[in-house]
């Protein structure tokens, strides 16, 4: 007789990880290629249309794995309550994880909630303070996510070119007003009368202030639910 023995093993990924170090690599890069101009221009109102792909293609990428970041963090907490992953257990008592469960399949595993929404839900089951939606770090994280949706669900629209910076702002649509100003814009519309959106918005001083402010929501989303945060393994490598 011969007795075998079989043993099931589990892995866990968090794909939430690779997004934000994904966030920061292209943010990286977009800001090298921003470094030298001499690479930008090649000669008297010419600029090169390599440098220029590359970057609007590291610069939109970062954008859009940070948002990736946000949804897939917050989801991965609500699949960690409902499955009873015992590294939640320390922090949130057994009620708040039947809740975030139960709020976790009323809303068919997420998909009826906006990703803010599912932050805010989360913070209400483990019944700390929500985040106050017109403040920081609520309201740039509404503003990212408009501009990822701008980004997704694009349309192109004729616009009139700006004569001066005050007229153009009255051209300007309520997202590119709520973003004017937070970063540096790309350095190759910096001096034109290009409408802000996409040109003058796509550069990497955006990419840099979202991955730095997608990561500024969640460190106080960890620190209000009581947990560590799931990327602080790889903090090192989130420099932009």
């Amino acid at each position: 007789m011969e007795l075998t023995e079989k043993f099931s093993l589990f892995e866990r990924t968090y794909l939430s990880i690779s997004h934000i170090v994904a966030a920061a690599h292209f943010a990286r890069i977009g800001a090298a290629l921003e470094a030298d101009e001499s690479k930008i221009f090649i000669g008297s109102g010419k600029f090169s249309e390599d440098w220029l792909y590359e970057h609007r293609a590291c610069v939109t990428a970062s954008i859009l794995s940070s948002t990736a970041f946000l949804e897939a963090t917050i989801n991965e907490l609500y699949a960690d309550a409902f499955q009873n992953f015992p590294e939640l257990q320390p922090a949130l008592d057994p009620e708040s994880l039947r809740l975030l469960a139960e709020k976790w399949m009323d809303t068919k595993s997420g998909r009826r909630k906006t990703t803010l929404e599912k932050y805010q839900s989360a913070l209400e089951a483990a019944r700390r303070e929500r985040f106050n939606q017109g403040e920081a770090p609520f309201q740039p994280i509404k503003n990212i996510m408009d501009l990822r949706n701008a980004l997704l669900h694009y349309v192109p629209e004729t616009r009139e070119s700006a004569l001066d910076s005050d007229s153009e702002v009255a051209f300007m649509n309520d997202l590119e007003k709520a973003l004017r100003g937070k970063f540096s814009p790309s350095p190759l519309y910096r001096n034109s009368t290009t409408p802000f959106f996409p040109e003058k918005c796509l550069g990497a001083g955006c990419a840099r202030w979202a991955v730095a402010t997608c990561l500024g929501f969640t460190d106080e989303f960890f620190a209000r639910i009581g947990l560590p945060p799931t990327y602080d393994h790889v903090r090192a490598r989130l420099n932009t």
